[in-house]
């Protein structure tokens, strides 16, 4: 994907690699939980708990979901400083300074 996102210069490229940067603040630790969760549940099934493997993916959504919701207002609270912070870095970036720069407006 990467290489796709180059074709378009620079600025797209450094812009797509903060987004992924953000996106993996999310999809890290809620993989950790998926694979938590499999475990546990694979464990339990296999020495025939069955209620305990369903609470067990009960607790398990709750975490994450509550988890999920956090992180979500977290970030939509400190959009405008993670914009104002990536934006700056890429006009540096793009060797123009964010006064003659046009990229930094919303």
């Amino acid at each position: 994907m990467t290489f796709l996102v180059a074709s378009f210069g620079t600025i797209t490229l450094a812009s797509y690699g903060i987004g992924v940067r953000i996106l993996s603040f999310i999809i890290i630790p809620t993989l950790g939980l998926s694979m938590a969760t499999s475990t546990l549940v694979g464990q339990n099934i296999g020495a025939g708990k069955t209620e305990r493997a369903e609470k067990i993916v009960k607790l398990s959504l709750l975490v994450g979901f509550v988890a999920l919701t956090i992180n979500n207002f977290t970030q939509k609270s400190s959009r405008q400083k993670l914009y104002r912070t990536y934006s700056e870095k890429i006009c540096l970036y793009s060797n123009r300074s964010a006064e003659q720069s046009d990229c930094l407006k919303p």
